[in-house]
């Protein structure tokens, strides 16, 4: 490899095509506007306007001129061909021969296109690699691609792919060792000795002081409260948290943090001082905060499980004391009123139809009626024993126990040294931060430092959106509007499946060769190398014979939930000692997410995952698991688990299938609280551009945030009628969405916060605070305070953009309908994986729940990978063959298919030869006698 980082694969696609580009980049890299013609059409000959034109549009593609201009895709030599009206588009290969006209063409398009040399921009680069390391401690592979994504935007030619990636590994590894430095020197003598400490091994004990200290509680009772809270004082003790750790951006100090935990201390002593001792101040700054989470968690679940339910039984068993007394109340009260109304309603003979007045005319005459059947003096005492027995007509049914109990919920008292229960308006970019901050995070985010004219912008979007949709409403019959005013969808018809499609499904699917899951796992690394990715946890460079194949055998017992015993054999790569020790020294979260990033890169290179999208829209939906283990990561909810705790896995799919990574967190809660999170915090692939979720997710200050973070979002709401639209101008006519657009945005508002408004979301996109803790902070109780209201109204544009577009455009409806289908499909295959013990989660830590579903997220991409490798072969191979492929079918195959794949039992781990590259396809038309 020509540089450590990157495979042979990614240094031969670095400024290179690779393969054919899509149609989509086709249309927009090599599309020729007025001004390339303009500059394309004064060269006379058409093999000089056709080379030209594929200087032109390659340097706009790939930031470099080509060398040997004809040496580009016939794809594209065809697209610009066409557009230049060049019937022969081979024409190009005359275009190489003067070499001087080449020169003077790729001068001319330098200056024209105000392209600079690398040399120029060197020196800004590496400020700006070192700045982004720094903040962001992301990969080496990351830094390389934003290196490139920067340089192609300042348009700059990209230099060598070892110039480039030299300039990015040494650049991050200065970052790294300021980061070691910067915190071993925040440390005092004492202090290193106190860290150090942390890694020796007491007398009589059998692990280390950070091993012992890093287990938080798993069992929900009094004694587990007791040690949580010895554990977090103790922890506390160390003084770490009173270390001024400011200066080191969250993220790194996180990162760093995640390796302490992760590593042993025999591994951690191995290090030089300044690294040794700079984890382990993360580490225990993270510990300090991370044992208060922990004893808040055990405390809200031993309330909601034990005090809480206690005091609901109690109150039932109160209730049911009390039951005969109410029932006699309320017969005597039924009695008494039974005669109200049949002495005080007019009687109508059924037969005749005649009416007869009432029985009495006074008050003073149907009291007389009354106590002959109850006495006054006996209802009266029913009365006052219904208004002591039941609650009022307006209460909650349990408001008379849960009005026993107060948490720290309602975050009306923080904790200190504490992350989840701590107040996340201290950890918002602040003062001297805030502005250092500032000026990059606007340029990210493309966000004006005054709101003024840019919300004049968006208003102007909206009243112009809002004329154009309510114009076309009348020759539109998808949607109506009730007495109300309020808008309804016709249902979405179920796009038909033609005769061709079932054909090629069948087809496909019939092609598919037969294998075990590890079979899948071992081919999949063999084809992207993505098993590199699992480095010892020590950081060396050594590895295991056959290393791979017991990597293969750990995610199966993992990703199926079926442990150790069916993967054991009698090679040494399953022999249980050699998993056991892969699996503590090579498998964990970091390992997951970095061999996913490999795999989504690949999934994205194959043409049939191109067919299905471009990778820029997902969605995020969460996957309940059943915990049955006692675990304070375990939250109850009836609906999802029983009578058991449970957890959800939010997770991330892109529309080319890549799952592109996920969340675990305790429960049910809305997934409205952590989209934003679960964006940041991706494993790889391009960053979306559109988010679908379902109406779970949705709030107005998630809209709001969205927007503010570049995403759009494009949530399925399925109480449209009861959703609010919004405008600017009061005044303004909207014709069919007059009365519908009954709610007005405050631009005033918004206005007024918008320096706090920028600063939530520069904090959010820095990684100094979590969105689910802001967007807690924003809204109490279901109200929003002064600044997520005006969140609130700034997402309340967006929203109703969102509902215009679905309301106009079918197309985008069925879009969003269909990547939910897609996320759908995904839990499904997930469910069919994770099949053992009966699909239940049985760890009791979240940092277990955390690795065994990332050893689930990264099974599930393999094998989809697999999959739409093997169907793009046939696919291929059908059209060789003269079958009726439709390009409309083709991206409408699904790669969650898993007849073919053997998940049960004893697995096979041998890879055979594969001299093509692939297993030989599978005949259609042959009998399936397997």
């Amino acid at each position: 490899m020509p540089v450590e980082f990157l495979t042979d694969s990614q240094a031969a696609a670095y400024a290179a095509y690779d393969g054919a580009p899509s149609r989509t980049e086709l249309e927009r890299f090599f599309f020729l506007d007025d001004t390339d013609r303009s500059l394309i059409e004064p060269k006379r000959r058409a093999y000089n306007r056709l080379g030209f034109a594929a200087q032109l549009t390659t340097v706009r593609y790939l930031g470099v001129f080509l060398d040997d201009p004809t040496d580009v895709p016939a794809e594209v030599a065809d697209y610009l061909a066409e557009q230049l009206g060049i019937a022969d588009a081979s024409v190009l290969k005359t275009y190489g021969d003067r070499e001087n006209t080449r020169l003077d063409h790729v001068r001319e398009l330098r200056r024209i296109l105000e392209y600079t040399e690398f040399a120029d921009v060197e020196a800004e680069l590496r400020v700006w690699v070192d700045a982004r390391a720094w903040t962001t401690g992301e990969g080496p592979k990351a830094l390389f691609d934003a290196s490139v994504g920067w340089l192609r935007e300042r348009r700059v030619l990209l230099p060598g792919v070892t110039t480039l990636a030299r300039l990015v590994a040494s650049v991050r590894e200065t970052a790294n060792h300021r980061l070691w430095d910067t915190l071993y020197g925040l440390l005092s003598t004492g202090q290193r000795a106190v860290l150090d400490s942390l890694l020796t091994v007491p007398p009589g004990a059998r692990v280390s002081e950070l091993d012992r200290l890093r287990r938080g509680p798993v069992r929900i009772s009094g004694p587990q409260m007791k040690w949580a809270l010895a554990r977090a004082a103790e922890i506390a003790d160390f003084g770490m948290a009173e270390v001024d750790v400011s200066a080191i951006p969250p993220r790194r100090l996180a990162e760093l943090s995640r390796y302490g935990v992760d590593g042993k201390a025999s591994l951690l002593r191995r290090h030089g001082d300044s690294r040794r001792l700079a984890t382990l101040l993360a580490t225990a700054v993270y510990l300090t905060t991370r044992a208060v989470d922990d004893a808040l968690d055990l405390l809200e679940v031993l309330i909601a499980t034990k005090l809480l339910a206690r005091a609901e039984r109690e109150t039932a068993k109160e209730k049911l004391k009390t039951l005969p007394r109410v029932e006699r109340a309320g017969a005597k009260l039924a009695a008494a009123f039974q005669v109200v109304f049949d002495t005080t309603s007019e009687q109508v003979d059924t037969d005749s139809g005649e009416i007869t007045p009432p029985k009495v005319e006074t008050l003073e005459a149907m009291w007389v009626e009354i106590e002959q059947v109850v006495p006054r003096h006996e209802l009266a005492a029913a009365l006052a024993a219904l208004f002591e027995l039941t609650p009022p007509l307006d209460s909650d049914a349990d408001e008379a126990w849960r009005s026993q109990l107060l948490t720290l919920r309602r975050r009306e008292v923080f904790a200190k040294n504490s992350s989840k229960w701590g107040d996340p308006r201290a950890k918002l970019l602040d003062g001297e931060a805030w502005e250092q901050a500032k000026p990059t995070m606007l340029a990210s985010l493309n966000l004006p430092a005054e709101a003024g004219e840019h919300l004049a912008a968006r208003a102007a979007l909206l009243d112009g959106t809002y004329r154009e949709v309510a114009g076309r409403v009348p020759a539109n019959s998808r949607i109506v509007f009730d007495d109300d005013g309020r808008l309804h969808f016709a249902a979405l018809e179920p796009e038909p499946e033609p005769a061709s499609l079932r054909a090629l499904r069948e087809a496909v699917e019939a092609m598919l060769p037969r294998v075990d899951l590890p079979e899948v796992l071992l081919e999949v690394f063999a084809w992207t190398g993505a098993d590199q990715a699992f480095t010892s946890v020590t950081g060396g460079e050594a590895r295991l014979k056959d290393l791979n194949v017991t990597i293969a055998a750990l995610l199966v017992a993992h990703a199926c939930n079926v442990g150790y015993t069916p993967v054991i054999g009698s090679a040494d790569a399953l022999k249980y000692g050699r998993l056991s020790h892969v699996d503590q020294t090579y498998l964990r979260l970091a390992t997951y997410r970095a061999e996913n990033a490999t795999l989504i890169d690949y999934q994205a290179s194959i043409p049939l995952a191109q067919a299905w999208g471009g990778g820029l829209v997902a969605s995020v939906d969460g996957m309940r698991f059943v915990v049955p283990v006692p675990s304070v990561y375990a939250r109850p909810n009836p609906k999802y688990f029983g009578r058991r705790g449970g957890a959800t896995w939010l997770n991330m799919i892109n529309d080319q299938a890549a799952g592109l990574g996920g969340k675990v967190v305790a429960g049910t809660p809305r997934d409205s609280l952590y989209v934003l999170d679960v964006l940041y915090d991706r494993d790889g692939g391009k960053r979306p551009e559109t988010i679908v979720t379902d109406t779970a997710s949705y709030s107005d200050i998630v809209f709001g945030l969205l927007t503010l973070a570049g995403f759009a979002y494009a949530p399925q709401l399925a109480d449209l009628p009861d959703q609010k639209m919004w405008r600017i101008d009061r005044t303004a006519d909207y014709g069919a969405f007059q009365d519908a657009a009954r709610g007005r945005v405050d631009l005033a508002r918004i206005e007024r916060h918008w320096e706090d408004i920028l600063r939530i979301i520069g904090s959010i996109h820095t990684g100094a605070v979590r969105a689910y803790d802001v967007i807690r902070m924003l809204s109490r109780d279901g109200r929003p305070t002064p600044l997520g209201d005006a969140i609130a109204h700034y997402g309340r544009i967006s929203k109703s953009l969102h509902i215009l577009r679905l309301a106009d455009e079918p197309g985008y409806r069925r879009q969003i309908k269909v990547q939910a289908n897609l996320q759908e499909g995904r839990h499904s295959l997930a469910r069919k994986i994770f099949h053992g013990r009966h699909g239940q989660l049985y760890q009791r830590y979240q940092d277990g729940m955390e690795d065994q579903i990332g050893a689930l997220g990264l099974v599930l991409n393999a094998l989809v990978l697999f999959n739409t490798r093997y169907m793009d072969a046939a696919v291929h191979q059908l059209r060789a063959d003269g079958f009726d492929v439709r390009d409309e079918d083709v991206a409408r195959l699904s790669p969650f298919v898993r007849h073919h794949i053997n998940m049960l039992g004893r697995y096979s781990f041998q890879l055979p030869d594969l001299p093509g590259g692939l297993r030989p396809l599978r005949d259609p038309d042959a009998a399936d006698d397997e």
